[in-house]
């Protein structure tokens, strides 16, 4: 009788669920008069509390405390059950893995984890890598790569290293839809996309097709009678030469981020007040933001909010906070600390709108944020498309006129500080602002930018605006490439010890002429040659500078100087 018709399940509502949810509310607020403040209720006891089902217009509170405990106790189950494998077992490492890729492309509403919580609390963190999913709207290498960044940086916050707990082997079926078929080509290349993107273990699923159920039939290794298949030679082969050279693999680190993107869950929460099911709108966000980096030949780690509370991403030099929308007042500190301290934040619409007890500020952003920000958000207005005109060439690469082109929001400062761009909406309104804060810079832009650059690309502008704020804050990208065909083959380089080595990844089914310039401020390499551990042949390299011709799907695994 609580279930409108049409919503999936919203966690358990069992008597066990109900009795631990009341003994997490009095640990968190101790007793029911203080329950009652923040809830706005008039419980007599915590005992008589039940969790709420639906939203009600005007109360908040109460669904994210819920939320909260849901996401908590994933965490404690997992931590359970780790402790009791290590209880019989204290020799083998314990892992475990997100189903759907990634909590960023989740909904906590319907029990979806928070992959850093779940990181923190077994010995290797890992992911579902599928590619070629049925449940997959299009092949995006970008979005692949994201999923594997996001778990590496889940598992990083807690010192620990991540696996591919699946990876996809045949082809994607679900009921009556069947995806693109799986070639060899393409398991060799995310086997080796993991490998570029530092994951430690690769575990291949499945050996055997579907035998029954919702996938029959599908992400096979081999035939349904045991036979081998072409993929599952190619994954042999790729396996062998990983393990040959696994202790190089195993060692090696990416060059370090100087960039990072939030993750933050206490904006996905308030997608159930918003009466929102999918997430799309912040994880698209973080996509788009990705998509960006990743085009530029960035290296980008993923931050929760909880590492911005401890104060655990200095050692950045930019921090960007797409959609935002949510903060707690130790993340609001955390930010003031990153940009006094000289970093560089850049924040978009409706950015710390809303405080993590449900409840606004007086002003936006809350927790007195205005003054990093350089002003307070005087309004906003929900749009299809939104032109910011530039007034200030101020960011490099930026000119006068120019449009840079949102969608969702068009919002503006009441500020004092300098201003980069300008909307009209009942006037000339200053939607792009640049703020001095300490030893740091703040730049607010009006409207969602990582949306605008999935819907719009690099029509949007919002690259060009992105890479002048990194330009500003001397951050480089670690690579040039031109290839035959932009925007398909991308460049990993890792170190290993002493060693140092160069993925060059062809994402496209064509044939590339690629050349690969080497930034000598993040690795200086000249002149040399550099082996491919994959075919065994050795290419020189000159002035940091190699050229390569790579087949359709093909990976270069160059290993310099030897």
């Amino acid at each position: 009788i609580y279930q409108p018709t049409g919503w999936r399940g919203l966690y358990c509502y069992c008597e066990h669920s109900k009795r631990r949810f009341r003994d997490w509310l009095r640990l968190t607020y101790g007793d029911v008069k203080a329950l009652n403040r923040a809830w706005h209720r008039s419980y007599l006891d915590i005992g008589d509390v039940e969790p709420p089902r639906f939203v009600s217009l005007h109360f908040a509170r109460d669904n994210l405390d819920w939320l909260t405990f849901n996401i908590v106790k994933l965490r404690e189950d997992l931590e359970w059950r780790v402790k009791v494998v290590k209880s019989v077992d204290k020799e083998h490492p314990v892992a475990s893995h997100s189903h759907g890729g990634t909590s960023v492309f989740g909904n906590p509403l319907f029990g979806e984890p928070d992959d850093w919580e779940m990181a923190s609390v077994v010995d290797y963190w890992g992911t579902s890598f599928y590619p070629k999913h049925a449940g997959r709207v299009k092949v995006d290498h970008v979005l692949d790569a994201l999923v594997l960044d996001i778990a590496r940086s889940a598992a990083a916050a807690s010192g620990r290293q991540y696996w591919i707990g699946e990876l996809q082997a045949g082809q994607g079926i679900g009921g009556f839809k069947a995806a693109e078929p799986v070639t060899p080509d393409d398991v060799a290349l995310w086997m080796w996309q993991a490998v570029a993107h530092e994951a430690k273990g690769i575990n291949i699923y499945h050996w055997y097709p579907m035998m029954l159920g919702y996938e029959s039939g599908g992400y096979g290794l081999v035939n349904p009678d045991g036979s081998l298949t072409d993929r599952a030679r190619r994954a042999g082969e790729t396996a062998k030469v990983i393990y040959e050279y696994s202790d190089l693999f195993l060692r090696a680190r990416l060059i370090n981020s100087e960039v990072a993107i939030l993750y933050n869950i206490e904006a996905y929460k308030w997608l159930w007040i918003a009466q929102r099911h999918s997430s799309d709108l912040l994880s698209r966000a973080i996509l788009g933001v990705y998509r960006v980096l990743f085009n530029g030949n960035y290296n980008v780690d993923v931050v929760s909010i909880r590492q911005v509370e401890g104060g655990d991403v200095g050692r950045y030099k930019v921090l960007i906070a797409p959609t935002s929308l949510v903060l707690t007042p130790q993340s609001a500190s955390g930010i003031r600390r990153f940009v006094n301290g000289g970093g560089y934040l850049i924040a978009d619409s409706r950015f710390g709108s809303i405080k993590s007890d449900g409840y606004i500020d007086s002003s936006t952003p809350a927790y007195g944020l205005s003054d990093v920000l350089g002003g307070f958000e005087e309004g906003y207005v929900s749009v299809e498309r939104a032109e910011l005109r530039v007034i200030n060439p101020s960011i490099p690469g930026l000119s006068i006129g120019e449009l840079i082109t949102g969608v969702n929001y068009v919002s503006w400062l009441n500020t004092k500080a300098q201003v980069i761009g300008v909307s009209n909406v009942n006037g000339t309104r200053n939607s792009i602002v640049v703020n001095d804060y300490g030893n740091g810079k703040a730049i607010y832009v009006g409207t969602s930018i990582g949306l605008a650059y999935e819907n719009l690309g690099p029509s949007s502008g919002v690259d060009k605006l992105i890479y002048g704020v990194l330009n500003m804050a001397k951050v480089q990208p670690y690579a040039e490439v031109d290839s035959t065909t932009p925007g398909y083959v991308k460049v990993r380089l890792l170190r290993s010890g002493g060693d140092s080595l160069i993925f060059v990844i062809n994402h496209s089914h064509s044939d590339q002429v690629v050349r690969v310039r080497v930034n000598p401020a993040v690795l200086n390499i000249g002149n040399g040659t550099v082996k491919d551990l994959v075919t065994g042949l050795s290419v020189g390299m000159s002035s940091n500078t190699i050229q390569l011709k790579l087949r359709g799907r093909q990976v270069f695994v160059g290993l310099v100087g030897a």
